[in-house]
């Protein structure tokens, strides 16, 4: 496992690493194709490189995806969700047209749910 760096606050030391997990919508198996988990990927570590997130883990399965990351002091775990799945969605969306009118026809790609922990 890659090391993170720790985390010196004026009041606290060490990481802050959150085991996040979401879905698709309807459980749809659609993250086994190499196209679709490829920008999945893509999208994860670039959204964690632009918010100074560094992935610990990543799995991919054909309908969910585990990431273990730490989070600054200053991210909320919602909100640190909110952008992963956020732009992953819309990248995704992006790259493949046909989801949003024929597999996801309410223009979610991801389910609302949400489980933490560590």
């Amino acid at each position: 496992m890659v090391s993170a760096n720790f985390e010196s606050n004026e009041h606290s030391f060490g990481i802050n690493a959150f085991h996040l997990e979401w879905c698709t919508k309807f459980r749809k198996k659609v993250l086994n194709g190499n196209l679709v988990g490829q920008l999945l990927a893509d999208s994860i570590k670039k959204t964690a490189e632009l918010y100074k997130m560094q992935v610990l883990a990543m799995e991919i399965g054909i309908d969910h995806i585990h990431l273990f990351v730490p989070l600054p002091g200053s991210l909320a775990v919602s909100t640190a969700l909110q952008l992963f799945k956020g732009r992953s969605s819309r990248e995704i969306f992006k790259a493949c047209p046909t989801f949003r009118k024929y597999r996801f026809q309410s223009g979610h790609f991801w389910s609302r749910g949400v489980s933490t922990g560590l």
